[in-house]
């Protein structure tokens, strides 16, 4: 049996501890530079492509629909979101029906967040006479909760 001088262990530990610091530096710069495909909608939660997410959300059947035609949709020419809200801003989104958001959502007409109130209630009026982009046609309407970073998410 060998019995280790005190000089020795110092140089052990010294070794192991230099190691783990190499190590640690490694994996950050490794983090750092990792480019993964797609980033989470939602901060802070685990890499996983948007796509994947998108395709869980509702059909675009399900939403609130609308007719524009010859520049109205109602007597008031408005359109009216409200509904609650559970992050810091809910995203109203307006699609053509011809398009399926969840395989192309970067395709909304209108795509505006607004802050949620502090009692998680909203009311957001469009006039639709600032809507320049809308033909005629039929639209479908979303509003979707909206953290500080990443996509909206929660479609109702």
């Amino acid at each position: 049996m060998k019995v280790r001088t005190e000089r020795e262990r110092s140089y052990r530990i010294l070794g192991l501890a230099l190691l783990i610091f190499l190590l640690s530096i490694a994996g950050f710069w490794w983090k750092g530079n990792s480019s993964p495909s797609s980033k989470s909608p939602m901060a802070g939660s685990p890499q996983v492509a948007l796509e994947d997410i998108f395709r869980t959300y509702p059909d675009p059947s399900t939403f609130r629909t609308f007719v524009f035609k010859d520049g109205f949709v109602s007597k008031e020419n408005t359109l009216t979101f409200k509904g609650r809200c559970s992050d810091a801003y809910v995203a109203l989104l307006i699609f053509s029906s011809r398009i399926d958001y969840r395989q192309d959502p970067s395709r909304a007409l209108v795509n505006r967040a607004i802050p949620c109130p502090q009692n998680k209630i909203f009311f957001y009026e469009f006039a639709l006479s600032d809507l320049k982009n809308l033909a005629e046609g039929t639209y479908y309407v979303i509003s979707a909760d909206q953290g500080i970073k990443g996509v909206w998410y929660n479609p109702k």
